[in-house]
């Protein structure tokens, strides 16, 4: 039903929800907004839904000499802390706590104070839809943050910078909390010789400038190239560039 109640909250407040993204992020399209944090987050929600039951079944384990006949029984593992980044404020929330509620745990969700429109607003909508007793939202910054990694949860959920997320995972060690670490970092792009050099720019320039502006965890920061075809991919890059973006840009 909490999954239900989810689902429901995006669906609902959608339009509300794209709004406070523009808010957050000057000039980002209400198209990519719709794409890439309610679509994403209704996706993540119906594979979930539809799934469950065949996630939650008991796994055979093969008979071993000594232990006998045995199987694998999924339980939930207790409470949960999400923090959440500013880069999608949505999804990046919504979709761990999908997880943590298929998984029968309680959250405690943080949303990224870089993202004040979109976590205010999920503050706001959360109580209203999801049972108050198991699901609560802390809003705030460092201080907070930092309040509520000194208490013992069960799992840490992080998306961030690799220097805060070795700040979680340290203190999340004091307690031997498991943590889920996404972390950004620097994506290199090996380009071959055989490759259509106007689709390699076209995905460049998708991944580095279109999708969320760059913010994203994968967009491309090093692009490798045989010196032969450089010259080629900077052309293919000038193309794509000023057919997708500005002949100034």
């Amino acid at each position: 039903r909490q999954l239900k109640q989810l689902r429901q909250l995006v669906v609902d407040h959608a339009r509300d929800l794209i709004k406070a993204g523009q808010q957050d992020m000057y000039c980002r399209s209400e198209e990519e907004l719709q794409r890439e944090e309610i679509q994403v987050s209704l996706d993540e929600l119906d594979l979930l839904m539809s799934g469950l039951p065949s996630f939650m079944q008991d796994v055979a384990v093969a008979e071993h000499p000594q232990m006998g006949v045995g199987k694998l029984h999924y339980t939930p593992m207790g409470n949960t802390l999400i923090i959440g980044p500013w880069n999608f404020p949505l999804n990046l929330c919504v979709v761990p706590l999908a997880g943590a509620i298929s998984a029968g745990c309680t959250a405690i969700l943080k949303p990224s104070e870089v993202s004040p429109a979109v976590a205010e607003l999920l503050a706001k909508l959360i109580p209203l839809y999801l049972d108050n007793e198991c699901f609560r939202v802390v809003l705030g910054a460092v201080d907070e943050t930092t309040a509520l990694l000194q208490h013992q949860f069960d799992l840490i959920f992080f998306t961030g910078a690799p220097a805060i997320g070795k700040i979680v995972a340290s203190a999340a060690a004091k307690h031997l909390t498991p943590c889920i670490l996404e972390l950004g970092g620097k994506n290199w792009v090996i380009v071959d010789d055989t490759v259509d050099m106007e689709k390699v720019a076209d995905a460049l320039v998708d991944g580095r400038y279109l999708i969320n502006g760059g913010q994203n965890c994968t967009s491309p920061d090093f692009v490798v190239v045989n010196r032969a075809q450089q010259s080629l991919l900077i052309e293919a890059l000038k193309r794509s560039i000023a057919q997708k973006i500005s002949t100034d840009p």
